[in-house]
């Protein structure tokens, strides 16, 4: 019976040639779609290196910040990296971290290269590390002693350590960057770019990035990206609910500004689609979006 079937499936390929190229072409062409919309948002979602603990992440990625006796002036960036000291003793808080990008690529010197190599840094805060699972083939990160004292201590990924010195163990090898020595204190394994909130040509403190400053005006804008992490994922809920807590007390006790936190912390996943500074994303808008774009992969499936 089966070899029947074939028979017949075969004496209709070779009669209709033209439309059976048709559905075999567009029927392997809408699955590489979905497959490949699939593992974008495979990457975008689900827990990868060095982002494993995104399941029990929350983000806060924005702030908006306005005097109180006028909300239509307000402000709105990053978040302050002040905001972490207010947030470390809370109850359902595993880890918490800041990461804060570069404005402007750096110049590394190379021993035996007249060319130098351009650099973006990622400034990160000693939490940082144990918020993300990093995995370190040499040495460790720098500590908080290091990040108060703005010590030049650096993390490199395992390819520039070949870059620079043709060897993978670098640690206590230094290199000038813009006229500043910096000692290597350890070497990661390489992140891919496809986790942007991890993702730097090397890693320096926090407080190396002169855009880190406190501001005593009680606005709580700034230039960090933090993330926490509860023990649990089924924790996630009650962390978000004490952050929204003490922001609410900081506000009440203020003098001038309200700090609006826009609907976060958000989960991992979400954070990704926030990009307006100024408002939370519209996620219904978002998803709708990305189920439009995939109906012309679905419409050529017979």
């Amino acid at each position: 019976m089966i070899k029947l079937y074939l028979k017949q499936a075969w004496t209709l390929i070779k009669q209709h040639r033209l439309f059976t190229g048709i559905y075999v072409v567009g029927t392997g062409l809408s699955i590489a779609l979905v497959m490949t919309m699939f593992i974008i948002f495979y990457v975008k979602f689900a827990p990868i290196y060095p982002e494993y603990n995104r399941n029990r992440m929350s983000v806060l990625k924005m702030m908006k910040s306005y005097p109180k006796d006028n909300d239509k002036s307000w402000n709105c960036s990053s978040v302050s990296y002040d905001v972490v000291k207010m947030l470390q003793e809370l109850p359902h808080l595993d880890a918490i971290g800041a990461a804060s990008g570069s404005y402007r690529e750096y110049y590394v010197e190379v021993p035996d290269n007249n060319e130098p190599v351009g650099i973006t840094p990622l400034y990160a805060d000693a939490g940082f590390w144990q918020v993300f699972t990093f995995r370190f083939l040499y040495g460790k990160p720098f500590t908080q002693a290091d990040i108060d004292a703005k010590r030049r201590e650096v993390v490199v990924p395992v390819s520039l350590a070949r870059r620079l010195f043709a060897a993978d163990d670098v640690v206590g090898r230094r290199f000038k960057m813009d006229a500043q020595e910096y000692r290597v204190c350890g070497v990661v394994e390489d992140v891919s770019a496809a986790t942007p909130s991890t993702v730097g040509d090397l890693w320096m403190p926090i407080t190396l990035n002169s855009w880190i400053k406190s501001d005593n005006t009680g606005k709580l804008v700034g230039s960090a990206d933090i993330y926490m992490t509860a023990p649990t994922a089924a924790d996630k809920e009650a962390l978000k609910k004490e952050v929204r807590e003490v922001f609410r007390k900081f506000n009440l006790a203020a003098p001038k500004y309200m700090n609006d936190l826009m609907g976060q912390p958000d989960d991992y996943w979400v954070s990704t689609f926030r990009v307006n500074s100024c408002g939370a994303p519209d996620l219904a808008s978002e998803l709708r979006y990305i189920f439009i774009c995939c109906l012309p992969c679905s419409s050529f499936l017979p």
